[in-house]
């Protein structure tokens, strides 16, 4: 027997099954149940009557809960369209687009013209998806098309003419009526391919299966769609007199609304308020009608009204409708949407009033009676409604839970296991919600899950295994093997940190990898079109060369062995694969076995036994990947690959298949069956999972125009169901249509909130071109306005959100925001700041007094000349703050980089050997072998003119005559010069020249960069100031084989020595400042005429328009001009530019004294006190 049940409500409904599954246990109390089988519409659903069963009773025993695909299942193998298991239709089709047919046919040639095996399979995924379709909605299409003969002689229906004619008129039906014949060809010699042969004996197959496998009662919870293909084994059951199936229908009105009509059917009036009703919910109601309808068409109860745009139902005095009668039913001549039940059944309804004493349940009631607002209605603003918009998603997610943690502290009934939010995009979304939740203060701390397995740890898991196949199948650039050993799984096989991948990035660049895992690779990518042949140079295993040489000879730029330069992986900060072994040799054995694994799969060939290939994508599992933490992943790879090779095994007779297809095949499928079930606190959410389950609380969040909802019905090019194309195609009653089915899951979402219903949209920063929320909330607002009377219900119900969470928008209550924040750090900060007018002092970088301690009381000259080179950088590194360099080459170059860093980089990389008396040439050769210098045919020449510049100025070095050597010495700091920390000052070895105009000796810098020459006259002055006197002889090396352009070809800049009385000025002024870093961070600033950057932007935050900023910016421009390479060696007069320098030394020495003033008056006098970092 057949019982129905309809209701509004999710909790009479569960209601309802608890009573009817107690009666089938003949028990009033205890709910100790035999086996039973309730069929849900998600696993959510599945998930939430889990749990009520066991929270009554305390426990949930011999029920299982099942979709309606896997409850299919159990009757044989599932038919296609109703479940994952496809596979069987896509090797079939894939093996047919391999046969004449494609030649027979020109437009399905088209499609697969130039394809490779694996995307021709990809097509026969698509094909066999829209196959699936036909098969669940189009039953009779298939079997008319696969030959089967019908039983009785047809009756004339007008729908089969019409719809025959519009197969005729699409140039897709053709191929496909014959793919489906080649199909049925094939099936009966395959009986192991029962998803095919299936479809033969629908009806019958049915009644056999039924009694095979008969349950007694079975219950239907809920559905949201009722496939045709269901009908039937739903029909046998319900007629056998020993079986009872129980259906659980929700529906949202008590009132008969098949009769209305959609909005463009005619000119509806929205002052007409009942009509307004009747619009909304048949706008956003349409599955939900067609799934009602086919079960009231099912049950032979009244039916409804035609959809407007689809293909009339006939009429009880029609002939066909005669028909029904039959005792039998053909499924070749009569659709299954026309079945109709032929046994005693029972139909019984409750519909819940939710009342109105909030707005939420006054619109509620609106849909449930078709009526408009009776009497008073509610204040819209009473909060059970709120419409949030804000500028960006994170604004919008910071503003719900703000919204939730007000509702939490005032409704002390509601707890975060009480509310649902959902958003269209969840994959994109949960990276927000993630930082978001996280950031809340531990008082505040909210117990929440994303419950979507796509951005699950198992998903993260299956995701690795994928992108591995992914990656043995490609050419393998760096970028994706680099992304593949950032997956868990492979971290954890490979027991690598976030730390260890980014040397080892560093590591890879350095030793030249661009893609390809050896020469072996490179040459099978080179025979198939996708390298050429030089490309081997760029190899894994290449790059693992130079890596390995530069682990035994170290950084000897010179040295080559045969064609490879050694390559020590630390050409900058990082550390060598010589101070990291163990590392290095994990990374040369996990790329050992990549190539060995793509050398095997190679190996197969075009073709290879579907076993073989089953265990070899097993294997990956435990060799390069570690599952031993994620067994539900491992089985659900395990379970793909069987599923695949079984297909294999029934369609194809075990014959030999393209490798890249069954890798595509498995990894399509993987993922399938996975769901993430619901934690203990907030469940975040997509769309789809929680349709229709009630919470306290339910928010919907990134609903605005441009998120793809609901979106619009796409179909496949070929697809002959697609209504609306040139052939005149209709669709008939019940067809899915994805757009409607969104509007009804944001009803479904509405109605389930039983206390606040809370919406949300992103409309952008910029307030002249506002973006608009999403048609399905529009329509919304549109009908709440209509159903409540209240024409303003936008504006009363919306709530804009501040643009920052500090905003004084986010702590004021009134017309717009109802709630008052319970963030009081928050508040109170703002409040605090209100009281200075926004003028307060903004938290300074560090806590930490000062960059140095007591006991550092050496300095060298070396550090003097970086602080006051670069001093935001070398503050950072005391603290251990490393900024990314700014040229430093992320991926390979195909040419180096031609900027001052890159040159500077190449010149110190050159300039040493050079010094040490190696080879021009011996070096230019040794250059031309280092990837870093740009790919082969451009590092032969790209440094020889650096390299020959550089050698001729060190052969006129070597051509001077040296007149005294200063060994590195460590001197004391003049008592009289007032410091209190600095003691002792470290000079550096130093070469000095005879001077061939006779004037002071020379020292010699061969130079590249004007920050070099900076830190080289900074260190002249101070070793000038300690009694060593000389001048300094600038050779600029600068690109191609030209000297800079400030100095004439062939010239060498000389920069004269200054007086010793000048110098000590200098010196004094620059000790001073050092040492005030004992006792602050923020010393000296870089001059930045563009304000604020890198460093500085750290160190300085806070201190914007203070005196002591300014008092630092007024000592860096005398600094810069004194020590600026053009005052010495530039094209102006440099007489001039000479005279300049003592008025410069003053202003240094007047702006220095300022400045240590200011930082010792911010720090107080501390004296004697002790500093730490």
């Amino acid at each position: 027997m057949f019982y129905t049940v309809f209701s509004n409500s999710f909790e009479v409904l569960r209601e309802s099954l608890a009573v009817n599954l107690a009666a089938d246990n003949k028990k009033d109390t205890g709910f100790v149940f035999k086996d039973t089988t309730v069929v849900v519409p998600s696993q959510a659903a599945g998930d939430m009557l889990r749990r009520f069963f066991a929270d009554r009773t305390g426990v949930c025993a011999g029920l299982s809960f099942k979709t309606l695909g896997q409850w299919f299942i159990k009757f044989g193998r599932p038919l296609i369209g109703l479940g994952e298991a496809g596979t069987e239709l896509e090797f079939l089709i894939w093996d047919i687009c391999h046969s004449d047919l494609p030649e027979r046919h020109p437009r399905l040639k088209k499609f697969l013209d130039g394809k490779t095996p694996a995307e021709r399979f990809e097509f026969a995924m698509h094909c066999a998806a829209v196959f699936s379709r036909y098969a669940t909605y189009r039953l009779d299409w298939v079997l008319r098309w696969m030959g089967k003969p019908p039983r009785a002689h047809a009756e004339n229906d007008p729908r089969y003419a019409a719809e025959e004619a519009a197969l005729n008129r699409h140039p897709d039906y053709a191929w496909q009526k014959d793919m489906w014949r080649e199909l049925a060809r094939r099936v009966t010699d395959m009986p192991e391919a029962r998803e095919l042969n299936d479809l033969f004996e629908i009806e019958d197959r049915m009644v056999r299966a039924w009694h095979e496998k008969r349950e007694e009662r079975v219950h239907i919870f809920m559905p949201f769609t009722v496939p045709p293909l269901v009908l039937p084994l739903i029909k046998q059951m319900a007629e056998d007199a020993e079986s009872d199936i129980y259906l659980y229908v929700l529906n949202p009105s008590s009132e008969y609304w098949y009769e209305a009509l959609p909005q463009a059917a005619f000119d509806w009036d929205y002052g007409s308020e009942d009509n307004a009703v009747y619009q909304y919910l048949r706008r956003n109601a349409a599955s939900s009608r067609a799934m009602i309808e086919r079960v009231w068409t099912f049950l032979n109860l009244e039916g409804g009204t035609d959809f407007v745009g689809m293909e009339p139902e006939t009429k009880p005095d029609d002939p066909v409708a005669v028909t029904h009668a039959r005792h039998f039913f053909d499924p070749v001549t009569e659709r299954l949407q026309d079945l109709k039940l032929e046994s005693p059944q029972d139909a019984d309804a409750y519909f819940v009033d939710p009342g109105k004493d909030t707005f939420l349940k006054a619109l509620q009631r609106s849909v449930l009676t078709l009526k408009t607002a009776q009497g008073e209605m509610p204040d819209p603003a009473d909060g059970s409604v709120i419409v949030g918009r804000a500028p960006s998603l994170i604004r919008e997610v910071e503003t719900l839970v703000d919204w939730l943690q007000y509702i939490f502290r005032t409704q002390k009934d509601v707890t975060p296991a009480d509310v649902l939010v959902v958003t269209p995009d969840i994959e994109g979304a949960a990276g927000v919600i993630e930082a978001v939740m996280n950031a809340q203060p531990e008082s505040r701390k909210i117990a929440w899950t994303i419950a979507d397995d796509r951005v699950s740890d198992r998903a993260m898991a299956l995701e690795t295994w994928k992108a591995l196949v992914e990656l043995l199948f490609s050419r393998a650039d760096a970028s994706d093997l680099e992304a593949w050993l950032e997956m868990p799984q492979a971290q954890k096989r490979w027991q690598m940190t976030a730390d260890d991948l980014a040397l080892i990035h560093t590591w890879l660049v350095a030793g030249g990898y661009r893609f390809g895992f050896s020469e072996a690779h490179i040459e099978r990518l080179v025979s198939e079109g996708e390298a050429d042949a030089a490309d081997t140079d760029g190899s894994l295993t290449r790059a693992l060369e130079r890596l390995t040489a530069g682990l035994f000879f170290g950084e000897s730029r010179e040295r080559v062995f045969g064609d490879v330069r050694p390559a020590p992986g630390a050409e900058r900060r990082w550390e060598s694969v010589l101070e990291n072994e163990e590392l290095f040799a994990r990374l040369t054995e996990v790329a050992a076995l990549l190539e060995t694994k793509r050398a095997e799969l190679a190996a197969m060939g075009e073709a290879a036994d579907p076993e073989v290939l089953k265990n070899f994508f097993v294997s990956l599992t435990t060799e390069l990947t570690d599952f031993t933490e994620d067994e539900e992943a491992a089985k659900a790879i395990r379970g793909s690959l069987e599923t695949a090779a079984r297909a294999l095994e029934a369609t194809m007779k075990g014959r030999p298949v393209n490798p890249r297809v069954f890798a595509k095949a498995a990894t399509t499928h993987v993922a399938d069956a996975l769901f993430h079930r619901t934690g203990n606190g907030l469940t975040f959410a997509g769309m789809k999972e929680f349709r229709g389950l009630p919470y306290k609380v339910i928010a919907v969040v990134g609903l605005n125009r441009d998120s793809a909802f609901p979106g619009t019905n796409t179909a496949e090019e070929f697809d002959l169901m697609a209504p609306g194309t040139s052939a005149g195609m209709r669709a008939r009653r019940g067809d899915r249509d994805s757009r409607s089915d969104n509007r009804n899951i944001f009803l479904d979402l509405f109605l389930a909130a039983r206390r606040f219903f809370y919406v949300s949209y992103a409309e952008g920063f910029e307030r002249t071109q506002l973006k608009p929320p999403s048609v399905v909330l529009e329509d919304f607002l549109r009908f709440a306005a209509a159903a409540s009377g209240i024409k303003d219900v936008a504006g009363q119900v919306t709530v804009p959100a501040a643009l920052t969470p500090t905003g004084r928008a986010n702590f004021v209550t009134g017309k717009l925001k109802r709630w008052k924040t319970v963030n009081t750090a928050a508040g109170d900060a703002l409040n605090a700041a209100c009281a200075v007018n926004f003028r307060g002092e903004v938290p300074r970088f560090a806590d930490a007094r000062s960059v140095l301690t007591p006991e550092q009381n050496t300095v060298t000259v070396n550090d003097i000349a970086q602080y006051f080179t670069k001093p935001s950088d070398f503050v950072l590194r005391k603290f251990g703050v490393v900024l990314p360099d700014a040229g430093e080459a992320e991926t390979v170059p195909l040419s180096p980089s031609d900027d001052g860093l890159g040159r500077y980089q190449a010149l110190n990389a050159v300039r040493g050997p050079i010094a040490q008396g190696v080879s021009p040439v011996r070096l230019a050769a040794a250059e031309a072998l280092d990837p870093l210098n740009g790919a082969p045919g451009v590092r032969e020449w790209i440094r020889r003119g650096m390299i020959e510049q550089t050698a001729a100025f060190y052969a006129q070095i070597r051509d001077m005559r040296i007149v005294q050597e200063f060994p590195e010495e460590t001197v004391e700091i003049p008592a009289d010069w007032g410091l209190t920390y600095l003691k002792k000052l470290v000079l550096p070895a130093l070469t000095l020249y005879e001077n061939p105009d006779g004037g002071e000796p020379l020292a010699v810098l061969v130079a590249v960069s004007g920050s070099e020459v900076r830190r080289k006259l900074i260190e002249s002055a101070m070793m000038n100031a300690f009694g060593r006197t000389f001048s300094l002889r600038v050779m600029y090396v600068m690109k191609g084989n030209a000297p800079h352009d400030a100095i004439a070809p062939g010239y060498f800049g000389t920069i004269p020595g200054m007086e010793t009385p000048v110098c000590d000025t200098i010196a004094r002024s620059l000790l001073s400042l050092y040492e005030c870093l004992f006792t602050s961070v923020t010393v000296v600033a870089d001059n930045n005429e563009n304000g604020f950057s890198g460093g500085d932007a750290i160190l300085w935050r806070g201190y914007e328009g203070s005196e002591r900023l300014a008092a630092a910016e007024r000592f860096s421009k005398p600094l810069d001009y004194l020590f600026a390479p053009d005052l010495y060696v530039g094209k102006k007069d440099k007489k001039k530019r000479k005279g300049d320098i003592p008025i410069l030394v003053t202003a240094l020495k007047t702006y220095a004294d300022a400045l240590v003033a200011a930082v010792k008056n911010e720090a107080g006098d501390v004296s004697g006190e002790s500093h730490g970092n």
